[in-house]
């Protein structure tokens, strides 16, 4: 960094240290005090170290316990000699190696995996919590409640700091994991992390084709020539590369395995041709991108490739969102398999009567989308989430008139039976959600801004039975609303 001056921060005195460690650990036992002053002591006077071993050690009450987290952290710093190099220094190491004493002490390896899994970020960056549910759910390392145990884990062991849905690693604590996975466990682990590294160009092939994560994120990337030969990649985070703006068509033609793609926040203007190659997608993240259209090659028809959309059977989440210079986006329904359905001057997204999204639980739509109706929803059984923002073309999101493309009887449509969250805004078109009153089992919020020509909803006495659900709306709307009967007026907009 090129510092006028380098100022030596002291360790805390042993009495500071004490009352920190003792902060953390909670409750030290009488019969434990001696060997828990020895294990307070190896911790050197560093705080992050005081704070991470103290929350290792919580809840541990017998002389054994606290014997043998002695003896490991005594063996390990002289059992990891010869780790330092250039990049990680004596000093370094004989932290990272206390350190890694919290790291041991996590209660299985799925929940080291998630734990090295941030080091992908840069420093100080903090990361939504929603993100890593994405990522993890991708990776396989766990269901989606577990994600936020596991989160609430790491934030118990002091090695996350939480501020409301976010995260964030402390400088010293990504720097052990780094070290962790880059050097004591770089076999198993296969990462490659330059992120926030300044970077103008890729780092040469060679150095990162073996690795299973890697992360780019965060640099001053502009151009991707490579073509690069990666069979094991399975995470890859070029993000935040705001100035980065072409990538070669041949850059993900041999990363068959790649799961996890973020884009997010970069200035590319097109996908390249080669990305119709990768198969193996669980998660894309192309927000915040200029991006105005998909290739021609993930638009096929299921009977060519259709790799993208209603190939995505595993999808869980999809948020798109519509830039004001974008040619808008189509949906139909396809009869046969050999059919290809096109939207002039945007892009369409052709889907079999066979499909079926199963996993899909949160559709957010944001933008003038050139989309009439939102019908193919009643593929998704089990939707929890849906928000649709600033359409000025939709008209109904279920079209009575088009089920019958479905082939699905109304009398078995189950229609957005899981749906905990309905938010409509700024639809000027909008008629009707659906015709028929429909029951909201699960249902917790019907929010309906600047939707004026909307009069009637899909709602009678019985829908919210087994479940009480709040409309959020304009006074006007709510007194404009066409009620089924009185009774049903009196449940939904009681004053």
């Amino acid at each position: 960094m090129e510092a006028k001056r380098m100022i030596k921060v002291k360790p805390l005195d042993w009495e500071e240290a004490w009352a920190l460690f003792q902060v953390k650990v909670e409750c030290i036992d009488h019969d434990i005090l001696p060997v828990s002053r020895n294990v307070a002591k190896e911790c050197r006077g560093l705080p992050i170290t005081l704070i991470t071993i103290g929350r290792a050690m919580a809840n541990r009450n017998t002389v054994e316990e606290w014997e043998h987290a002695l003896e490991v952290l005594r063996s390990s710093a002289s059992s990891l000699q010869g780790m330092e190099d250039e990049v990680f220094q004596d000093v370094e190491v004989e932290a990272f190696a206390r350190l890694m004493f919290s790291y041991d002490s996590l209660h299985s390896d799925k929940v080291k995996s998630c734990f090295l899994y941030c080091s992908l970020f840069p420093e100080d960056f903090q990361i939504l919590k929603d993100d890593l549910v994405h990522y993890w759910i991708s990776e396989s390392f766990c269901a989606h409640n577990e994600v936020y145990f596991i989160i609430g884990s790491l934030v118990g062991a002091c090695l996350l700091e939480e501020k409301g849905r976010l995260v964030k690693m402390h400088d010293v604590i990504r720097d052990m994991t780094m070290w962790i996975a880059c050097k004591c466990e770089k076999e198993k682990h296969k990462f490659f992390v330059k992120a926030s590294a300044q970077l103008i160009e890729v780092p040469e092939v060679g150095l990162w084709e073996g690795s299973e994560q890697s992360s780019l994120m965060a640099n001053s990337l502009k151009r991707i020539n490579e073509t690069p030969t990666c069979p094991d990649l399975l995470t890859l985070f070029l993000s935040h590369n705001r100035r980065l703006c072409k990538i070669s068509n041949g850059f993900f033609q041999f990363m068959h395995t790649l799961t996890v793609l973020d884009l997010s926040n970069t200035g590319v203007e097109e996908l390249p041709v080669g990305i119709s190659k990768l198969n193996s997608w669980q998660y894309l993240n192309l927000s915040r991108t200029y991006i105005g259209q998909l290739p021609v090659q993930l638009k096929m028809s299921t009977s060519s490739q259709h790799l993208w959309f209603a190939n995505m059977k595993n999808l869980a989440i999809l948020h798109i969102f519509c830039k004001s210079h974008s040619k808008g986006l189509g949906v139909d329904v396809v009869m046969e398999e050999t059919e290809t359905h096109n939207v002039a001057g945007g892009l369409g997204i052709s889907i079999s009567r066979e499909t079926c999204f199963n996993s899909l639980h949160t559709l957010i739509l944001l933008g003038n989308f050139r989309l009439r109706d939102l019908t193919w929803l009643i593929l998704a059984p089990n939707l929890m989430l849906l928000r649709v923002f600033n359409n000025k073309h939709i008209e109904e999101i279920i079209s009575v008139e088009k089920l019958d493309d479905f082939r699905v009887g109304v009398e078995n449509l189950n229609l957005f039976s899981k749906l905990e969250v309905l938010e409509l805004e700024a639809l000027p078109e909008l008629k009707s959600i659906y015709p028929k009153a429909l029951s909201f089992l699960f249902l917790e919020k019907m929010e309906v801004y600047r939707c004026p020509k909307l009069k009637k909803l899909p709602l009678n006495s019985s829908s919210a039975i087994g479940c009480k659900f709040v409309i959020k709306a304009q006074d006007h709307f709510l007194k404009n609303v066409e009620w089924d009967d009185d009774s049903t007026k009196t449940i939904f907009c009681p004053v």
